[in-house]
């Protein structure tokens, strides 16, 4: 059985980071460490971790780079065999790390499980499963890093996240380690909540800009990094069409058929 590694990077969270604890520290699975890293809050999220002192192995708060440094820092503090992210908006699911450790294989560099989407906002939940196959163009990326296991000797032999990049650090580096041959697996359960509406989901210019380096850095050409983003962006504008007038386009048909 693995020890499983769970690190949490908060900044200014007060506002979930405790419902995030209660799902790691309530996980009955034995051979794990539970492992904090905090930007420098100053909005009580502090005095919440505090509460949970005694069930966090590793905790720091400090100024950092950004997510990707301070996913880098949690990586280097871990002492498992694997290690996941678990941020303060999400949530492990019941049982979860019993359920990873079904599929665990000493042998296996990446798993990649299912999560919840969910957005709290509205309640909307749906099911994310993942992919495993990252080619030079990821069409079919679907990936959630709350729901990836990465043993740590991977880290070793492949590297760190890209401290340069902000929004899609996890797509370059599952792209990284795929291109160079490491070994994936696929988890068909569910292994956490993801809520919706955080960094990652943003459409600002840095994030196309993030997107092109990821395909160059990772073995693209410029046409496939122009292909991969056409794409994105029809398929951001088709979603975006169905979500302002679904409904509406869903009566239109009816009344068409029924006239």
């Amino acid at each position: 059985m693995p020890k499983i590694s769970i690190v949490t990077i908060s900044y200014n969270s007060i506002r979930c980071i405790e419902n995030c604890i209660q799902s790691i520290v309530g996980q009955s699975y034995n051979d794990k460490e539970f492992i904090v890293i905090d930007g420098g809050s100053t909005d009580g999220t502090l005095s919440v971790i505090e509460k949970y002192k005694d069930q966090i192995d590793y905790f720091v708060s400090e100024p950092d780079k950004g997510i990707s440094d301070a996913f880098n820092k949690g990586i280097k503090a871990a002492t498992g065999d694997v290690v996941v992210f678990i941020n303060s908006d999400d949530l492990l699911v019941e049982n979860a790390l019993e359920i990873f450790a079904k599929y665990y294989d000493p042998a296996i560099d990446v798993y990649c499980g299912n999560v919840i989407l969910w957005n709290s906002k509205t309640n909307y939940k749906a099911l994310g499963a993942a992919l495993i196959e990252f080619p030079h163009i990821p069409f079919k990326y679907r990936l959630w890093h709350q729901a990836v296991y990465i043993r740590k000797s991977a880290y070793e032999r492949y590297g760190l996240y890209n401290v340069d990049l902000r929004y899609i650090m996890d797509l370059d580096l599952v792209m990284r380690m795929y291109q160079n041959k490491a070994s994936f697996k696929k988890i068909p359960e569910t292994l956490a909540v993801f809520q919706l509406g955080g960094i990652s989901q943003s459409s600002t210019a840095k994030l196309w800009a993030e997107r092109k380096k990821v395909i160059l850095d990772n073995g693209g050409t410029k046409l496939d990094a122009i292909i991969w983003i056409s794409y994105l962006k029809i398929r951001t504008f088709i979603k975006n069409i169905v979500s302002l007038f679904g409904e509406d386009l869903r009566l239109l048909f009816v009344n068409k058929r029924y006239k």
